[in-house]
């Protein structure tokens, strides 16, 4: 996406460069035209890149149901997904193969630029998510970060992606959380595995996942979150399907929703041998295996140490900017004594109510702005909304959930409202 300040500089370049060969050149020939048949075969591969590509993304996203309604795309309300059995795996590694192959046939010079762009970024994708094979990751199926179980709560609240609109979004949602429980049986599994292979996680971070588990679960299912779509039914229910809906909520809570939570922390808890180291070179293979998350997360080649020295060099960066920053500011104490007086609850929002607001107030600023650095701006707006109080004490201090593509939901940016 370019800055729309860049744009007449960009302009400027791509018109003055074939102006200035133009001018060099003794030549008055026009620029060559493409015949009707080359066109006619540049448009065919054009079409058949698309089809590709929507026939990966739709088989993709059946393969993978969990993520389909923060797409916009709600066919799949009633699936939550395997994910960890080894047919899952076997399946998506085939997909992946499949469509590299499928897409590298095709002529990359007959795309016009803009694709040849989408081709080379679709084939790195399929890349780097083969290579991801090579890795056991099914042992670790979720951090303090990333975890189903807590986007599982997020949309069961029905303030984020899943739908509560018609009976049947509700009835669909009963289906999906029988999914969740049996997402909960496959990970306590591949998490026995793991321990057999020594792929197991940091004791630290399983104590950080332990409370957030724990915090779905309530004794009275009128006080779960899972809760909110019965207390925010749609007045056009009639008064058979609420009842209907209500007691089968109840009943889900209870007896599938609380149990599976309530079991995967107790299984982390009282079976989980999580090990004591935390670096990814402690597990086997794990230094590859770093290598891997680096590529994927920079998209670079640079080598884990390079990345580490780049590290570095910035952390004595900020800090020398801190240190001005100190001096700016007139503290008189170290640059350490200065990050605990910052710590002080005079730099904090008492009231989280406020916080939001305030957000909200940062983000019109913000808004009114973005037209002037961005030339394509997203369909869809973005809402502010607290971090869930199950995972506050574990997140950070936001984080974005995107809308859909077309507009017709917002993102999400929550801000993390807990003090510690």
């Amino acid at each position: 996406m370019f800055k729309k300040s860049l744009l007449p500089l960009a302009i400027a370049a791509a018109i003055s460069a074939p102006l200035l060969l133009s001018a060099c050149s003794s030549s008055t020939e026009e620029p060559a035209q493409l015949t009707t048949a080359q066109q006619s075969q540049e448009a065919q591969v054009e079409k058949q890149f698309r089809t590709t590509v929507d026939d990966y993304f739709n088989k993709n996203v059946a393969l993978n149901p969990f993520t389909a309604p923060m797409l916009g795309i709600y066919t799949y309300n009633d699936q939550f997904g395997d994910y960890l059995s080894d047919d899952y795996l076997a399946s998506q590694k085939q997909l992946e193969q499949t469509y590299l192959d499928k897409v590298e046939q095709l002529d990359r010079a007959a795309l016009p630029h803009d694709l040849k762009i989408a081709y080379d970024q679709f084939i790195y994708d399929r890349k780097m998510a083969l290579r991801g094979f090579e890795f056991p990751s099914q042992y670790l199926p979720f951090n303090q970060f990333y975890s189903r179980a807590n986007t599982f709560a997020e949309l069961g609240t029905g303030t984020y992606a899943q739908p509560f609109k018609t009976v049947k979004d509700y009835e669909d949602f009963l289906t999906k959380s029988d999914g969740f429980a049996d997402w909960v049986d496959q990970s306590i599994q591949r998490m026995r595995e793991g321990m057999k292979h020594d792929v197991v996680l940091p004791q630290v971070l399983v104590d950080m996942v332990i409370p957030q588990l724990e915090g779905y679960v309530t004794a009275e299912p009128e006080k779960s979150g899972f809760w909110k779509p019965v207390s925010n039914m749609p007045e056009s229910f009639n008064a058979e399907d609420r009842e209907r809906l209500s007691v089968a909520y109840r009943a889900k809570i209870t007896q599938v929703i609380n149990p599976a939570y309530t079991r995967l922390a107790d299984f982390l808890k009282q079976e989980y041998k999580p090990r004591t180291t935390v670096a990814y070179g402690e597990l086997p293979n794990g230094d590859a295996w770093y290598q891997y998350l680096a590529d994927v997360n920079t998209t670079s080649t640079l080598s884990a140490e390079e990345i580490h020295e780049i590290g570095k060099k910035e952390v004595a960066r900020i800090l020398s900017e801190m240190e001005q920053a100190k001096q700016d500011y007139g503290f008189k104490g170290s640059l350490k004594e200065f990050f605990t007086y910052l710590k002080g609850d005079q730099f904090y929002w008492k009231d989280p109510k406020q916080q939001v607001a305030d957000y909200e107030a940062y983000k019109a600023q913000v808004d009114a702005v973005l037209p002037k650095y961005f030339h394509r701006m997203p369909k869809a707006d973005y809402v502010i909304k607290p971090v869930p109080k199950a995972t506050e004490n574990s997140a950070g201090v936001g984080y974005y959930n995107e809308g859909t593509p077309d507009g017709s939901r917002p993102g999400m940016f929550f801000v993390n409202t807990g003090r510690d």
